[in-house]
């Protein structure tokens, strides 16, 4: 036999159809924390597989981010800034780890840093782990100037900074601490379309007195009965609350 004969009596080799490895990428999302941490590794393979994979891998990799210290908070960052395009494909924020009760806290820089660079975000998750915590992200030391604190800090202009994200609509906090109640109020009254909340084990340390968008050096006018209350998170329609009481 002749080798184009031999060539002629292979069987064609095995060809999987595009849209069906985009379905099976598909399936390494996850709404579970350690799921989701556990399939980065693999969709960055797929990304590296060939052309028509990378698309659909980069959506999954970049549709839910988990940015658990500062250095993977400033590479994404530095990966929107040179990659524009990937802007649209973030969809999930979720700010989790150890360091987020201090004074470099990721959550308290956020609305700064990615204002104007995540148009389709819709869902921030802010997950605190303790010290005893188990989880799968790798306890890494914190900035070496960071000084602990009982609290997440927040600046007074933050949620002006938050206000910019207009497409959020869901937020999920557990395991955090704010100064004050109050705080904690402004911090939502700065997201304009949030409609869904979920608060696990969320806490304050003081009530604190000011509305949401109060000089914090005068009494509003509607607590001196002046005027009626302000509207506060008038787009909330689906609220979770467990385990969150006064510290």
């Amino acid at each position: 036999m002749s080798d184009t004969e031999v060539e002629h009596s292979r069987p064609p080799p095995l060809h999987i159809p595009t849209e069906v490895c985009e379905n099976i990428i598909d399936m390494l999302f996850s709404n579970d924390t350690k799921e989701t941490f556990t399939n980065v590794a693999t969709l960055h393979s797929c990304a590296l597989v060939c052309r028509d994979w990378r698309v659909r891998a980069q959506r999954m990799l970049f549709y839910q981010v988990q940015l658990a210290d500062t250095t993977s908070f400033y590479r994404l960052a530095t990966i929107l800034d040179n990659a524009r395009h990937l802007r649209d494909y973030v969809y999930r924020i979720e700010l989790a780890g150890h360091h987020l009760h201090n004074t470099a806290s990721i959550f308290a820089l956020f609305p700064a840093v990615f204002t104007g660079k995540l148009p389709k975000l819709f869902r921030i998750d802010v997950v605190h782990m303790p010290d005893a915590t188990g989880t799968p992200f790798p306890r890494t030391p914190g900035p070496p100037k960071a000084k602990a604190l009982p609290y997440i800090p927040l600046h007074p202009r933050f949620p002006a900074f938050l206000s910019a994200f207009t497409a959020v609509s869901f937020l999920c906090l557990v395991d955090t601490t704010f100064r004050t109640f109050s705080e904690f109020a402004r911090m939502l009254h700065g997201l304009p379309n949030l409609s869904l909340l979920a608060c696990t084990s969320v806490h304050w340390i003081a009530p604190g007195g000011s509305h949401p968008g109060a000089d914090f050096t005068e009494q509003p006018e509607w607590a001196a009965g002046k005027d009626i209350v302000p509207p506060f998170a008038p787009n909330i329609r689906q609220l979770w609350v467990s385990a969150t009481t006064l510290s």
